[in-house]
């Protein structure tokens, strides 16, 4: 053996030691990156679910104010009828329509917003499943480099 051999020996095991220490390291900080998203995809699932039941409800509402817009124009009707030849009555029949008017116009707005709603859902659903996907990823190389 040569003297340049023994002294560097020692350097090699030390190396070794540290790219071991440096990659179970790495190996840990990867598991927690991966516990990390996990945690976030968990949550985006649970804020998509809020969004759904969101939007479930508001379709119940929608389909309610429909109901409710078709009995109000019934009910105009027969104010319409009842009150046709009075002045007084022709007043309320004008002001009664302006409101449905207005009415119909926020349910329009109301179902944009529903449907942008909707569409977010779709986003959120979107990104959740690109994350789990990641976080499956991380879990399985951080599983590699743990073995490793």
């Amino acid at each position: 053996r040569t003297a340049g051999a023994t002294v560097g020996e020692p350097d090699i095991a030390r190396l070794a030691r540290d790219l071991s220490h440096n990659t179970s390291q790495n190996a840990l900080s990867a598991a927690g990156v991966a516990f990390s998203v996990k945690r976030l995809a968990e949550k985006l699932q649970s804020q998509l679910d809020a969004a759904e039941q969101i939007v479930g409800s508001a379709e119940v509402m929608i389909h309610t104010e429909r109901a409710t817009s078709n009995l109000a124009r019934q009910a105009m009707d027969a104010a319409t009828r009842a009150r046709a030849g009075s002045d007084e009555g022709q007043v309320l029949l004008a002001s009664t329509i302006e409101r449905m008017h207005r009415l119909s116009e926020r349910m329009g707005a109301s179902r944009e917003a529903i449907e942008a709603l909707n569409q977010r859902s779709e986003d959120i659903q979107r990104v959740t499943l690109v994350i789990q996907g990641i976080a499956s990823q991380t879990n399985l190389l951080a599983l590699n480099a743990a073995i490793e």
